[in-house]
């Protein structure tokens, strides 16, 4: 059996380390980097808990579009979203930032438990090491602004694609004009490989 070494792999979105989409390859000796982009301090303090290997490289940071700045994160659980986002997964559930508590109610959860927070955003191209082999988003509805300003093209893309985003035109555009082909697609993300 081939055994594959990545220079770098990244996760952008990653939530709680049992939620990593890489949780099970980061214990391995399978890549020389990995860059973990989450923006809730919480999961941040949690991810370095789990992973304090040097080669593991956690950024707090949502990504943004344009200029850095500081963001407000739209606290919804188990997910944020940057704060004026066109679209994004929750907003399907019936939730956006006007009606927080009539959400939680819904989920028999206690709003207050789950503040917004503010988190530094940033241009992908400010946390992109130009090596990235793999690359996973699930960043509720900022995927695109991860592809547009990546310096890496990696060998596999994975991003959470399963819900009217308000980006997908532009990132099958992007994923042509790269040499992109999809190669799996399920109910919440597909799958590329550059050819």
């Amino acid at each position: 059996m081939k055994i594959l070494y990545f220079r770098t792999i990244c996760e952008v979105g990653v939530c709680t380390p049992e939620l990593s989409q890489f949780a099970d390859m980061l214990d391995l000796p399978c890549y020389r980097k990995a860059i973990l982009v989450e923006p809730d301090p919480v999961y941040c303090r949690a991810l370095r808990d789990r992973w304090p290997d040097r080669r593991v490289v956690i950024h707090q940071n949502a990504v943004v579009e344009g200029e850095a700045r500081v963001v407000e994160m739209i606290n919804c659980s188990a997910t944020s979203y940057v704060k004026g986002i066109a679209h994004c997964p929750v907003m399907e559930a019936g939730y956006d930032h006007t009606n927080k508590d009539q959400y939680f109610r819904m989920a028999k959860l206690d709003p207050a438990l789950y503040p917004n927070y503010m988190a530094e955003g940033v241009p992908f191209s400010r946390l992109d090491d130009g090596e990235i082999d793999v690359l996973a988003a699930d960043c509720e509805g900022s995927e695109w602004f991860v592809l547009k300003d990546m310096r890496s093209r990696p060998c596999y893309i994975r991003l959470e694609t399963g819900y009217p985003h308000p980006y997908l035109e532009e990132i099958h555009q992007w994923m042509a004009r790269e040499g992109y082909e999809e190669i799996k697609r399920d109910g919440v993300d597909t799958l590329w490989k550059k050819m």
